[in-house]
């Protein structure tokens, strides 16, 4: 079993128009709801490849409202705290004239202390029945800045595994209680670092001052430069497939999937990272986020070469 969390779930709205001018007025060609957030993209991308799932975390008013009956569509499996405030809309605004995404993000609902309370006992009853539970996202506003470093102890006393997905001083303090795993992307680990440049020793280097606290997996994701994984003995590198992109939003989600689900079948560390890729590209394949195809994932994955770079 597989417990996503998702603290600050979104309704994800695309806008698709012709062209966009800012200032102007207009016209759309068509829309597409989702259910979103972080947490719940993954849970969509770990259900199309067939886990046992639940996908946990807050939900508030109409718009949680409509989040848990499209997630109900899909029947994935969900068990979310219901709060006081209304979740999140995410816009993302696609110019097809240029292929140009542009995102529109709210900040979400304030959650109160009792609610925390009440997600932090959900947390511990769902660690003692599953194997794996990620934490994706931004922290609403009323989470404390550790949020996740306190459910990252949760997880682990109660006999389960963290995941870790995040930015910034949430992603700071969520070291110090050091996750089974953690994904930051090329952006988040410069803001970890403080580097403006990073190359692909710098990323090494900071892998390995990650795995120094604590953390037993460190899987970066570089762009164009493919993506790392890290434990105490070994370093694997994988380049980026050769795609023609459709859509980049909810790739590194997808990615998060892959790795959760490698590490729930305990895969070799090659096979996670190669399946963790294959899925980040195959969701790049469609136009959602947390939408793949598992054909895709196949035939991706035969083209995907990890490289073992050296010993830690």
């Amino acid at each position: 079993m597989i417990t996503t969390i998702t603290l600050n779930a979104a309704l994800d709205t695309t806008y698709y128009l012709p062209s966009f001018t800012l200032g102007r007025t207009n016209r759309l060609k068509d829309l597409h709801v989702e259910p979103g957030g972080k947490g719940i993209n993954v849970a969509k991308v770990l259900y199309s490849l067939g886990e046992k799932i639940i996908a946990g975390g807050f939900v508030g008013g109409s718009n949680g409202m409509k989040i848990t009956e499209l997630l109900e569509e899909r029947n994935i499996p969900h068990e979310f705290v219901n709060i006081q405030e209304d979740s999140r809309v995410c816009l993302t605004i696609i110019n097809e004239e240029i292929k140009e995404e542009t995102e529109i993000l709210e900040q979400g609902p304030t959650i109160t202390d009792e609610e925390w309370s009440t997600i932090c006992d959900y947390v511990k009853k769902a660690a003692t029945k599953s194997k794996i539970i990620t934490l994706a996202g931004s922290l609403p506003k009323g989470v404390p800045v550790d949020g996740y470093s306190q459910l990252i102890e949760i997880i682990q006393q109660n006999g389960s595994k963290a995941i870790l997905d995040t930015s910034g001083e949430p992603l700071r303090h969520g070291l110090n209680s050091g996750p089974f795993a953690v994904k930051p992307n090329e952006h988040e680990l410069r803001q970890l670092i403080n580097k403006e440049i990073l190359t692909l020793t710098d990323a090494i280097d900071a892998g390995k001052n990650l795995l120094k606290k604590g953390v037993q997996y460190v899987c970066i994701s570089l762009g164009g430069e493919g993506a790392l994984l890290l434990n105490q003995e070994e370093v694997y590198h994988v380049k980026a497939p050769e795609i023609e992109v459709v859509n980049t939003i909810g790739c590194g989600d997808a990615m998060l999937a892959g790795l959760a689900s490698g590490f729930d079948k305990e895969l070799p560390i090659e096979q996670i990272l190669s399946l963790a890729t294959a899925c980040g590209a195959a969701n790049a394949l469609q136009p959602y986020a947390g939408k793949v195809d598992l054909d895709d994932i196949e035939h991706l994955r035969k083209d995907i070469e990890v490289f073992r770079l050296n010993h830690i």
